[in-house]
Order: structure tokens, then C-alpha cells, then sequence
């Protein structure tokens, strides 16, 4: 019996090593989208998930956002979980100056630089972005522990009166890591 968990052991592990997948990787959409970003108000849009398998962590999380808005600078927003030992998070706050804020944005701490705050167009179509405020906002998920079905809820406030906008989209993509096989989590040498 020992001889046979060991090679059990022995050979999961070498799956694992020759290339064997070690992640998930799942895009949830949030329905109901386009909605419109109240003036001076803000809505709340949720992606629920299945979630990650018990006994793992999510390794990253990235959000897509498609918005249109006629001041960028009235924007912020926010995204949590419903997981309780992380908090929410700000992605954007007050970014763009007098600019449209236009387009579909990717929000993914492993992108190459952040996204910038000066005046103008803040995103165009597809552009894939740190948050402005840096590469640790959306790694703040990175590492929680899965809990079964989860919730993402983003929050889009336009706070300030006269310029509107509308949210047309949203998705989150969660990664996580593979549960040890069975041969591995019961691994015991008597």
C-alpha cells in the first residue's frame, strides 16, 4: 500500500512538473449592461461566479470595463468581492481631467505601465492598463483564499453634476490555482 501511494505521489508530481496545467482561468460578464451612470449618482453592476474550487486561492484578477462618459474626472470606480477578508478596491478616482472617457479598458496589475491621469481621452478600444494608481490596486485580490461562489460587484459613481455617461460593460477574469490531486493531498509515507 505505501509503495503505491508513493508512486501515485511520484507520478502526479511529475505530471505537474512536465507541464501539466496549474491554473484556471474564468471570464464572467455582467448582464444587464449598458446601464446608465446616474448623473451625479452611481449604480452597481455584479458578475457572479461559480468561483474557484475550495481549497484554492485566486492568483489574479482582471477587470473589463467599456464606458463612455463626457468628463472623465467625474468617474470613479470601485470593485469588491464577496469575499470578507478582502476589501474593495479603487481603480479609478477622478482620473482624465475634462477629457471623454471612452472605450474599453482592461484593468490587470500584470500590465506594463499605468494608465495615465493627465487631460484628454482616458482609454481607446481594447487597451489593456495598470490602474492609475498603480500595479497593486487589482493585486489587492491576488492570493485570497477561494470561496465557492463568488460575487463581483463593480461601482461606477460619477461624482459631479451636468456630464453623463453610460456603463456598457463589465467582466471580470479570475485565476486561480489548481487543488493538489488527490494522490497529493492524501500523501502520507508510514
Amino acid at each position: 500500500m505505501r509503495k503505491t501511494s508513493i508512486q501515485a505521489a511520484v507520478l502526479a508530481a511529475a505530471a505537474l512538473a512536465a507541464g501539466a496545467a496549474s491554473a484556471v482561468t474564468d471570464t464572467y460578464t455582467a448582464p444587464g449592461t449598458p446601464v446608465a451612470i446616474p448623473d451625479n449618482g452611481n449604480i452597481a453592476v455584479v458578475a457572479s461566479a461559480p468561483g474557484p474550487a475550495a481549497g484554492t486561492n485566486v492568483t489574479d484578477v482582471d477587470i473589463t470595463v467599456g464606458i463612455a462618459h463626457t468628463w472623465a474626472a467625474d468617474i470613479d470606480i470601485t470593485l469588491a468581492s464577496s469575499n470578507p477578508a478582502v476589501a474593495a478596491t479603487t481603480i479609478i478616482n477622478d482620473c482624465g481631467g475634462n477629457g471623454d472617457y471612452a472605450g474599453t479598458v482592461t484593468f490587470d496589475d500584470e500590465a506594463g505601465a499605468p494608465q495615465g491621469c493627465a487631460g484628454g481621452t482616458i482609454v481607446g478600444n481594447g487597451s489593456v492598463v495598470q490602474s492609475p494608481l498603480g500595479n497593486t490596486v487589482m493585486a489587492t485580490f491576488d492570493g485570497a483564499a477561494a470561496v465557492g461562489a463568488m460575487t463581483w460587484t463593480l461601482n461606477v459613481a460619477d461624482d459631479s453634476s451636468i456630464c453623463t455617461g453610460t456603463l456598457n460593460s463589465f467582466s471580470v477574469t479570475v485565476t486561480s490555482d489548481l487543488p493538489l490531486p488527490v494522490e497529493l493531498s492524501t500523501f502520507s509515507v508510514d
